[in-house]
């Protein structure tokens, strides 16, 4: 009699734990459902990056499509200050009054530079700050040509390093992010760079030519 109602009993647990079990469709159905909501999941989170980065590339081709017309003007600028300073120091007669005139046009190349503070991606923006910073020096540079407290040395010293911090923002503005417009801008950067080189070599022996004359 024990017997049975322990056999009886062993068979209302198996029964029990065979209601239990869930039916093949549901569990086929989880096994597809995990997978799926973590493919979502991923999806979701690789979007949202992707997004990013776009937004990220469209500010800065925004902020690099405001940023290099006021750069470029900046440093042709300077470039024709930097000859007419140096020429001014050797013969003020001729070249003092277009010196003045070349200042105003580069001073207001600059504000327009300085206006695009607070509207560039972060890292560029501190690239415009402190350019704009550097220019004030400007002012110092022509009071010592004024003068005539500057050497020759001094004023190309003086604008060829304002100009460099002015084409290394170029190049910074003009690195989109994507290697492959990155290659196509290169040689844009690679002749404004060389165009530099060529006024500086032009700025040297123009003022030399000017003392030659004037000494003869």
């Amino acid at each position: 009699m024990a017997l049975h109602a322990r056999v009886a009993k062993r068979q209302r647990i198996l029964e029990a734990g065979s209601k239990r079990q869930l039916p093949l469709r549901a569990v086929l159905l989880i096994l597809a459902l995990v997978p799926s909501v973590a493919m979502v999941g991923l999806w979701a989170v690789n979007s949202s990056q992707l997004y990013d980065n776009w937004r990220s590339v469209r500010d800065h081709n925004a902020a690099t499509v405001r940023a290099t017309p006021a750069v470029a003007a900046v440093s042709y600028n300077l470039q024709t200050e930097r000859w007419l300073s140096a020429a001014a120091l050797a013969d003020p007669a001729d070249y003092q009054a277009k010196l003045t005139q070349q200042r105003r046009i580069t001073d207001m190349s600059v504000s327009s530079l300085g206006a695009l503070t607070g509207t560039a991606p972060a890292d560029l923006d501190n690239s415009i700050r402190q350019i704009s910073q550097g220019m004030q020096r400007l002012a110092d540079y022509r009071s010592a040509v004024d003068r005539r407290t500057a050497t020759q040395q001094q004023v190309y010293d003086d604008y060829t390093g304002q100009i460099a911090s002015d084409l290394q923002l170029f190049s910074a503005v003009s690195n989109t992010g994507l290697a492959d417009v990155n290659y196509l801008v290169r040689p844009l950067i690679d002749s404004v760079w060389g165009s530099e080189m060529i006024s500086r070599e032009n700025a040297w022996q123009d003022e030399t030519a000017i003392q030659r004359q004037l000494a003869s």
